[in-house]
């Protein structure tokens, strides 16, 4: 669902003061924080769960009795203060809720650390390329998230820097936000995280699964080579940029090149292949497209009449 709404809701009150750097480690909340990406995979892309520190501040939003004391008016989903650029996040809601952010490029964010958080790119359907900050964002049930301070840039270099310094006068009416939110039932525990690496499923005798991808073609040789080249995990199941959902919580990412050949795991049925995406990169609209080739897989080849394959193409 598409959810834009900006207001003064936060504009009185007073300016959040940066938490002071700490590291949460994975067992010292029942809820899993930002777990298996590697910072090499998320250029651009910045996430901020419940333990997040590079945010200004998460706090509780408050309960029913002070939310009709406003009359019963509809919270906004984002705050942007135009005085100072308080960019915020508000979850009224009992259950989880993400966000899904992109900021276009002639616009910045200051994070909690004081720093200009960094851009990364993305490729629009007519093949354009554009920088960008992407921001994936959870919030507990009844909690606000100061996130940063929007700023005016010129010059970005798509590396977080830039080549003129940042206009303190911001105009609300002319920031590229596109949102995407989403609410969810529930988070993986850290238990179930655990769990799932601590003990991983054991394959049946007979079971074989092969690597789904293989050495790119070299520029002289019209067929792949043979090697074993290796490929960045780029976010493992359970991953807090996108593997937080029922239906992703088990899937796995690797980035290669364009052009590595894609195989089946193990022998098993077409069921599906999408060639319609053209679109790449970090902008929030482009996170859930993608080309892929659904396989059934037959009994004894790893996934029985629920296994398949799929081939990302984002």
């Amino acid at each position: 669902s598409l959810s834009l709404s900006l207001s003064l809701l936060l504009s009185s009150r007073p300016p959040p003061t940066p938490p002071p750097t700490q590291t949460m480690s994975l067992g010292s909340s029942s809820v899993c924080g930002c777990t298996g990406v590697p910072e090499a995979a998320l250029a651009g892309c910045h996430v901020g769960w419940p333990d997040a520190t590079w945010v200004l501040g998460v706090e509780p939003f408050g309960n029913e009795e002070e939310n009709d004391d406003d009359g019963g008016a509809e919270v906004p989903d984002m705050s942007l203060d135009p005085e100072d650029g308080l960019l915020s996040v508000v979850n009224p809601t009992d259950s989880f809720r993400t966000f899904f952010l992109t900021l276009g490029g002639e616009h910045g964010i200051v994070s909690g650390h004081g720093s200009l958080l960094r851009q990364g790119t993305w490729r629009n359907e007519a093949g354009d390329v554009a920088p960008c900050t992407t921001l994936v964002l959870v919030l507990a049930p009844r909690t606000l998230m100061d996130i940063g301070y929007v700023v005016r840039c010129h010059g970005q270099d798509g590396q977080g820097s830039a080549d003129d310094p940042c206009d303190d006068a911001l105009v609300v009416g002319d920031v590229d936000l596109y949102s995407d939110i989403k609410d969810l039932a529930s988070l993986p525990s850290v238990a179930d995280v655990q769990a799932a690496f601590a003990h991983p499923p054991a394959l049946d005798s007979g079971q074989c699964l092969g690597f789904p991808l293989r050495q790119a073609p070299q520029e002289d040789d019209a067929a792949a080579t043979p090697g074993n080249p290796e490929f960045l995990c780029s976010q493992t199941c359970f991953g807090c940029f996108t593997h937080f959902y029922p239906g992703t919580l088990h899937a796995v990412d690797l980035a290669c090149p364009v052009g590595t050949p894609v195989v089946a795991m193990a022998d098993g049925t077409v069921l599906e292949v999408k060639v319609d995406n053209n679109v790449s990169g970090i902008h929030a609209s482009n996170l859930f497209k993608w080309n892929s080739i659904l396989v059934r897989h037959e009994e004894g080849g790893g996934g029985g009449d629920g296994g398949g394959d799929g081939g990302g193409g984002g």
